[in-house]
Order: C-alpha cells, then sequence, then structure tokens
C-alpha cells in the first residue's frame, strides 16, 4: 500500500528539480538565440551598407564613363567628372560632381546603419574622369567603413584605372 501511494503522489506533478532544470534550459536557449540574432542583425547592416557604397562608386563611374553633362555644368569642357569625398571619423560619404568646383550630387547617410561610420585616418577624396572612368590620381583609393558593435571594418579600394575591388573583412584602424 506505502508503494502505491508513492507511485500515485509522484503521478501528480513534477518535482521542484525537473521544473527547475526545464526553466534553465529554456532561459539558456533563449539567451543564445537572442544573443545569435543580434549579432546576425549586426553583420546583415554592415552588409547592406558596404552594398550601398559599392553600388554607388559603380554608378559615379559608370556616369563618368558616359560623360553625362551634370545640370551644374555650363559646358562639356568644364565638366571633369564624378567622385567621392569621405571624411575620417564621419557618417556620411559625400557623391559629387566636379565642374570645375566640386558640388555635392547626394550623401550616403551611415547613420541609417546603425553603429557604422568612415574609418579612415585622413579624408579620402576622388573623382572618376570624363570618358576613361579612370581616377584623377595614380594612388589607390581607399574607403573604409567601421561597424561599433561587431568591431569589424572593411574597405573599398579604386585603383589608378578605375577598377573597384572588395574587402569586407579587413583590420580596423
Amino acid at each position: 500500500m506505502r508503494n502505491k501511494n508513492r507511485l500515485v503522489r509522484r503521478k501528480r506533478g513534477f518535482t521542484l528539480v525537473e521544473l527547475l532544470m526545464a526553466v534553465t534550459a529554456a532561459s539558456l536557449f533563449t539567451g543564445l538565440t537572442i544573443a545569435n540574432y543580434v549579432t546576425n542583425q549586426q553583420k546583415q547592416t554592415m552588409k547592406a551598407a558596404n552594398r550601398e557604397l559599392r553600388s554607388t562608386v559603380e554608378y559615379a563611374r559608370q556616369r563618368a564613363v558616359t560623360s553625362e553633362l551634370p545640370d551644374g555644368c555650363a559646358s562639356y569642357s568644364d565638366f571633369l567628372g564624378y567622385g567621392f569625398r569621405a571624411t575620417a571619423g564621419a557618417t556620411n560619404i559625400e557623391i559629387n560632381y566636379y565642374c570645375p568646383t566640386r558640388t555635392v550630387v547626394r550623401n550616403i547617410l551611415l547613420t541609417k546603419y546603425k553603429q557604422m561610420n568612415i574609418n579612415n585616418t585622413s579624408t579620402v577624396s576622388f573623382y572618376f574622369k570624363k570618358r576613361t572612368g579612370e581616377l584623377n590620381t595614380t594612388a589607390t583609393q581607399t574607403i573604409r567603413l567601421k561597424h561599433a558593435g561587431l568591431n569589424k571594418c572593411s574597405s573599398l579600394s579604386v585603383n589608378q584605372f578605375g577598377i573597384i575591388s572588395f574587402d569586407d573583412d579587413i583590420a580596423c584602424l
């Protein structure tokens, strides 16, 4: 009779230890899931900023090669090309046309990408020459982006011939 009561009592519910183990396991699983979700969101943010920068640089080069005269240029002979200006530590990159002075066409605002900024040690300013798409300088120009939350950097480089290369995992400055 005594063993029968013990079995009946056991069937009525869970012990405190069993409940604590279940709650602990659920908490660990939830904590790991949330941490991975946040890290994944930060990586996606960085990828989106990189995609926008790359497509904008390619667009500016294309506009320079096609020699599309901007509205603000008085004559084709004054038009030099399309380019960029990235100030160290800033959260925006200017897209410009040069005719003969620099005029801002639009800005890439990195503020829409949380925790992103420019990781160059100095200002980077260059333009693609009309018709050829080559740079106005012989030195390779590099724009570095940094995601503060991930502490990771990426770079977009353009050589003197206008060839664009990209590295999505470099050491931050």
